[in-house]
């Protein structure tokens, strides 16, 4: 009810000045107001989020969810927000568990030009950013060699909003001047091959390991052969901006056992690196 009502009060303040509708695909605290260009696919990022929420002006051709004529998403951005979207509007689960039975993207990115051939407006709902670790290549190069017109929303990752739950920066003059952002596994899986070790034991990074915790294990004990020390400070932000988030703080050697005995079907991502023990507080 508190969405809703946000919602409402923020449409009333937005027509009220300048006759405009709001698109809300709230990211991480945020909602987006975007202009459409004349676009049929658009695309953004999603997450739930309970804390407070900021309105931005949108323009009279915006497209949001309770325009658009089918809406394919996530399992990460399958929240509220699809409670606005038209009764008639085809909602289809298009999203990637490890461990759970999922599409095929080859199908995912073929379905989205189907139903932009078909007419209409087509939202593609992502979780966070759409461009991080979200497949984005592959759909808008399926949109591309269809000729048919795209446009994208950034969202907010959830590294972002991890760090910003746990009360940290994820840079420091001097001690963490570089960020990087890595996948803990492949198509297949299992930890990337040629990854570039030497830089991801670099200790004055941040580094944020996107679905990572099958394997952080065997990536935990490459790093410190590579010269990360075991005791390096380490985040595991789980559920991130939800009901259900979870943040533990330990060093990386203490993580990789606990994620060896005990895993939770939430996802997660993990930080590390000399800003992960700053004291913002934990869960734990």
């Amino acid at each position: 009810e508190w969405f809703q009502d946000t919602l409402l009060n923020c449409q009333e303040k937005l027509d009220a000045i300048v006759g405009t509708k709001i698109i809300f695909a709230h990211s991480a605290g945020t909602l987006f107001a975007h202009k459409l260009h004349g676009a049929k696919v658009i695309t953004f990022g999603s997450r739930w989020n309970s804390n407070t929420f900021m309105c931005l002006q949108g323009t009279s051709d915006t497209i949001v969810p309770n325009e658009a004529n089918a809406i394919l998403f996530d399992d990460l951005s399958s929240g509220p927000i699809l409670k606005y979207a038209k009764a008639d509007a085809d909602l289809v689960g298009v999203g990637k568990r490890a461990g759970r039975p999922s599409p095929k993207q080859l199908a995912v990115s073929q379905l989205l030009v189907e139903y932009a051939q078909n007419g209409g407006h087509i939202v593609r709902l992502k979780s966070g950013d759409s461009g991080l670790f979200g497949r984005l290549e592959e759909e808008i190069t399926a949109l591309r060699e269809a000729g048919i017109s795209y446009e994208i929303i950034p969202g907010v990752s959830s590294a972002f909003a991890a760090a910003a739950a746990a009360g940290i920066p994820l840079t420091r003059r001097l001690s963490a001047r570089r960020i990087q952002f890595v996948t803990g596994h492949d198509v297949t899986g299992e930890l990337p091959e040629n990854m570039n070790l030497a830089a991801l034991a670099d200790p004055m990074a941040t580094t944020v390991v996107f679905m990572g915790k099958r394997t952080f294990g065997k990536l935990q004990e490459m790093l410190v052969e590579h010269g990360l020390p075991a005791h390096t400070p380490a985040l595991l932000a789980e559920a991130v901006a939800t009901p259900q988030q979870k943040l533990s703080r330990m060093t990386m050697g203490e993580l990789a056992e606990k994620l060896a005995h005990e895993t939770s079907p939430n996802p997660a991502l993990i930080l590390y690196g000399p800003l992960a023990d700053m004291d913002g507080g934990d869960d734990d």
